[in-house]
């Protein structure tokens, strides 16, 4: 890992935790943040960074669960050199999304696949500005 990635890694790491909702003045945990390192050595990570967010929520009677991957790419080059990036995730790992159906006579659970188009929102950030010298 080089210098600016492991920099990079040391603060999505301090992002790691619980989260919780503030309702009135009570506080219920809803889920947590981890970090993943895909880069190893000399081999490449597609993204070289994943900050997981995951969600679970009791909502009408059901309790939810949905994780949703931020990622992160150390790339000189910028925004069009990480291209083959998000798009190898997207294309490797299911995203999960939830959905709750009000009706039907039994309670069910299922799963289902579905190719659909995914939006990836880029945001460029120089190093010198996440570690300003």
């Amino acid at each position: 890992m080089s210098e600016k990635e492991r920099r990079i890694y040391s603060l999505i790491q301090k992002l790691e935790g619980t989260l919780y909702l503030k309702s009135g003045s009570d506080f219920k945990e809803v889920g947590k943040t981890w970090s993943e390192r895909r880069g190893f050595d000399s081999k490449k990570g597609r993204p070289d960074f994943i900050l997981w967010v995951m969600l679970s929520l009791d909502i009408l009677r059901t309790r939810t669960r949905s994780i949703f991957p931020i990622l992160i790419e150390e790339e000189g080059d910028g925004m069009s050199a990480a291209t083959q990036d998000y798009t190898q995730f997207l294309n490797e790992e299911g995203l999960s999304v939830c959905m709750i159906v009000v009706g039907g006579e039994t309670r069910e659970t299922k799963q289902r696949t579905v190719r659909s188009p995914v939006k990836v929102e880029l945001s460029q950030i120089p190093f010198s500005f996440v570690f300003p010298e």
